[in-house]
């Protein structure tokens, strides 16, 4: 008997588990892996790390217990695999440390192969999705998959990190491991009275990286370089940088390490950055790329004076690119100068990895192109890259290589990650196809969701530019003209891709209510050339606004979208969009802004980024006036809107900080505009995708019933009945509303 299929609803983003952080063995036959998947009781994110064979002959299977497992990482030799333990819920507010622990490889290869039994026991039964408590059932999802409720057989505990260590980076000969970590450089308390006294001292502010998203006020405290010793298990500290340490990588001969540094407490990272390398037994680091630059992910080949690495010369706004530097001195070189597109090292919007050497001497890295991440291959001679992957509408979310395999997280318009074993195409062969695929979490945790069809679509500007992007429609849903929500990204430099997001469950449950959705890559979008890219610089909104106008006359013209029934919304870059669309036509019955920008001016001094962004994004000279701002605010068009208006936000966001949230609602209350603003308690910028899971969900369902509420339901045909979740109505505390007053 099959399940009805039914749409993707926002609940359903606390069953989804996400494949992660892949790595490959040496020799490419095995791969472990991260499944992270959200726990509606604890509100937070769990993790463990789990492994499959690249041959797909034994189903995948969690390796560890949690409840933090993550960073799996081989070591060279192929004789270890290593992996973090974060600490317990109860234990992080306390400054635990972070353990370390490893397992020999042949101990995984034999849990792999024994299935259904582990240290001689029979393991318990997986469950069906839905039959437990969410964490057993999702992490086990799968044929054949055994619960691990403790540590493999043969692991052991070899170190003790500081608390919030990064990920690991195993030497050469595999007897030590790199890693960043926080530390205070005033040092530590003495004892807790004086820990307690720090942290209602007054904070005096020096330069403009203070703050962080997600971090909030810095202090004192930086990311240095670590090296833990593996037979002892003793800890050193490399750097003492004043100055952010990120992203070690080791030397061929294990005798240097190299990671990649700001070089300006008033621009960070994002205006200017350098790669640094410094003696595995302590030293003065010494920079390696031009101070004039950008630098990041660094990947040290195996000719012992060769480092690529992703950045540009000069620093700037603009595509990233494939770089080479010798340790000689001699200026970067692109491995790739053909190719406009941009870097992608691995981010949780868009996917991809830092480079890396593969087998056959080329250099593994992904771009964004057209909505996708993709992977390439360059020779170090500069004559060019080669895909890997030959479907130009999967997106790959990280990827590690090893022997003739690349292991790699694809998402497709199906799903939003599974696991591939990908054969690594020669040199001038063709690319591959999507591999073996060797995990379903998503239909396993989810087989009655059918998700929203979606189509590819381009538009014609009003200045002719071709506008690409996407449509979400579904024609059994109802026929003539529809409800059209368009949904900006934010960025502005990020893409629509046709992958399919659980952060967006509302764009389902629309589609089946009889609306249609659009996704476009309008100007400034990354993946099309570093031209659209910087085409915005100075004219946020300005610039852009007509794609957005072409695309919607376009469907109306189609007879697809209803010119009544029209709303946006968006986040980051979309909710500045959407608050920009609103304030310059009315067309739209509905809008929801989303960790919005409002006020430039404001956000320039008030935001993480905001003095680098004013420089980057909006062309403006350091000491220059800030009067251009004024023209491109949504606030100093406020006046004209009429749009019924819910802006969301993050109360601890400090990339587009609460106030132009607030500065926005109060003022369309103010003049009569029917508004509503939701604060998310302890939730930075990126709260939608990594956030609270309760937040998530309560985000998408007041999106849904804002929209609902003000544009309607369904095709003129009528949508399909039923399926989804109806948030409307009903007592607001029902969905964790917390009333006015209250405690």
């Amino acid at each position: 008997m099959s399940i009805p299929a039914r749409p993707l609803a926002p609940a359903d983003a606390l069953r989804i588990p996400r494949p992660k952080e892949p790595a490959c063995s040496p020799d490419g036959r095995l791969i472990a892996f991260t499944v992270q998947l959200p726990d509606a009781e604890a509100d937070t994110v769990r993790a463990r790390v789990w492994a499959a064979p690249a041959d797909g002959a034994t189903p995948a299977r969690p390796l560890t217990a949690g409840p933090h497992d993550g960073a799996p990482r081989f070591s060279p030799d192929g004789a270890l695999l290593a992996w973090l333990a974060s600490p317990t819920l109860e234990d992080e507010g306390a400054g635990a440390g972070v353990e370390l622990w490893a397992v020999a490889t042949d101990a995984v290869a034999d849990a792999l192969a024994a299935g259904g039994e582990r240290d001689g026991r029979e393991a318990p039964a997986a469950e069906a999705p839905g039959a437990g408590s969410a964490d057993r059932a999702a992490l086990t999802a799968g044929p054949g998959a055994a619960l691990a409720d403790e540590p493999p057989a043969g692991a052991r505990r070899v170190g003790l990190l500081p608390a919030g260590a990064g990920e690991p980076a195993f030497s050469p000969d595999g007897t030590r491991i790199a890693f960043t970590a926080p530390v205070d450089r005033a040092g530590a308390a003495p004892d807790e009275r004086a820990a307690a006294r720090r942290q209602v001292a007054p904070v005096v502010v020096r330069r403009l990286d203070e703050k962080a998203d997600g971090l909030g006020l810095r202090g004192t405290v930086r990311r240095q370089l670590h090296v833990v010793d593996l037979p002892s298990g003793a800890v050193r500290q490399l750097t003492h940088d004043e100055h952010d340490a990120r992203e070690p990588a080791w030397s061929a001969d294990g005798r240097r390490l190299v990671y990649a540094r700001a070089l300006d407490g008033d621009g960070g990272a994002h205006e200017r950055s350098a790669l640094f390398e410094v003696p595995d037994d302590g030293g003065a680091p010494r920079r390696l790329t031009p101070a004039d630059g950008l630098a990041a992910a660094p990947c040290p080949l195996p000719d012992g004076g060769t480092i690529a690495y992703v950045g540009r010369v000069p620093a700037g706004l603009g595509t990233l690119r494939l770089l080479a530097v010798d340790r000689d001195g001699a200026p970067p070189r692109d491995l790739d100068p053909s190719l406009d597109r941009s870097l992608n090292v691995g981010n949780v919007v868009e996917g991809g990895c830092r480079p890396q050497a593969l087998a056959d001497g080329r250099v593994l890295f992904a771009v964004a192109d057209r909505g996708s991440t993709h992977l390439r291959a360059a020779p170090l001679d500069g004559g060019g890259s080669e895909p890997l992957l030959a479907d130009p509408l999967r997106v790959a979310f990280r990827a590690a290589a090893g022997g003739p395999t690349v292991a790699v997280v694809i998402a497709d318009a199906g799903s939003p990650g599974e696991l591939h074993a990908l054969p690594l195409p020669a040199a001038g062969a063709p690319a591959a196809d999507a591999g073996r695929r060797l995990t379903s979490l998503f239909a396993d945790a989810l087989p009655e969701v059918a998700v929203a069809p979606l189509r590819e679509r381009t538009f014609t500007a009003p200045d002719g530019a071709e506008v690409h992007g996407w449509l979400l429609l579904d024609e059994a849903a109802g026929d003539g003209p529809r409800p059209l929500l368009v949904d900006v990204h934010g960025g502005p430099h990020s893409q629509w891709s046709p992958a399919l997001e659980p952060a967006r469950s509302y764009w389902h449950e629309l589609v089946a209510d009889g609306w249609a959705v659009l996704l476009l890559n309008q100007r400034a979008s990354d993946g099309y050339g570093e031209a659209w890219m910087t085409s915005t610089v100075g004219r946020w909104g300005l610039a852009d606004e007509g794609d957005f106008h072409a695309a919607i006359d376009a469907l109306v013209a189609e007879g697809i979208a209803d010119p009544r029934r029209l709303a946006v919304t968006g986040y980051s870059y979309g909710g500045y969009m959407t608050c920009w669309l609103t304030a310059r036509s009315r067309r739209f019955r509905a809008a929801v802004a989303g960790g919005c920008v409002a006020d430039l001016r404001s956000h320039l001094g008030t935001a993480d980024i905001g003095p680098s962004w004013g420089r980057m994004v909006h062309g403006l000279a350091p000491d220059g006036p800030l009067a251009p701002l004024e023209e491109i605010s949504p606030i100093a068009h406020v006046g004209a809107v009429a749009t019924p208006t819910l802006v969301l936000h993050g109360e601890g966001d400090d990339r587009c900080p609460i106030g132009q949230a607030e500065q926005w609602f109060t003022t369309l209350r103010a003049q009569g505009v029917e508004s509503e603003l939701v604060r998310y308690p302890d939730s930075d910028h990126v709260f939608v995708i990594a956030g609270r899971p309760s937040h998530r969900v309560d985000y998408c369902r007041r999106t849904l019933a804002w929209l609902r509420a003000h544009v309607g339901h369904g095709a003129e045909g009528g949508g399909r009945a039923g399926g989804g979740e109806r948030a409307e109505g009903g007592d607001p505390t029902a969905r964790g509303e917390r009333a006015e007053g209250a405690a």
